[in-house]
């Protein structure tokens, strides 16, 4: 679970990506622009590339562009877009619901996702 308020860029973008659920504020943003500083953003691919198509990669990688809040969500990269304010009290709120599924089901699932993914 993550929560992004204001900004995650370039390796902080990295550590977005890599939430399972991401919470994002309306004016917050994701960016990264390591392309126009003349670098790879590898840490950043290999998220993208494991959750989203290679297009969507080629977008938000080569484009160094902020990505907003409600476009994030659009684009299936956030799970709740909520005002600024409400950030992290939502993402608290969400993995508290999480956390009381009976039986660990939110843990179960996680892992079924993953399992599958890697064809195990």
């Amino acid at each position: 679970m993550g929560a992004l308020e204001r900004a995650a860029v370039n390796a902080g973008a990295a550590l977005a990506l890599a939430c399972d659920l991401l919470v994002v504020g309306q004016q917050s943003f994701l960016m990264i622009g390591e392309a126009s500083m003349g670098v790879a953003a590898p840490h950043n691919v290999a998220w993208l590339l494991r959750k989203y198509d290679v297009n969507r990669t080629l977008q938000l990688t080569l484009a160094c562009e902020r990505t907003r809040g409600p476009d994030l969500l659009r684009l299936g990269m956030a799970s709740h877009c909520v005002s600024e304010a409400d950030v992290l009290a939502s993402a608290r709120e969400l993995t508290a619901r999480i956390a009381n599924f009976s039986n660990g089901g939110g843990t179960r699932m996680k892992r079924a996702i993953h399992e599958h993914l890697l064809g195990k």
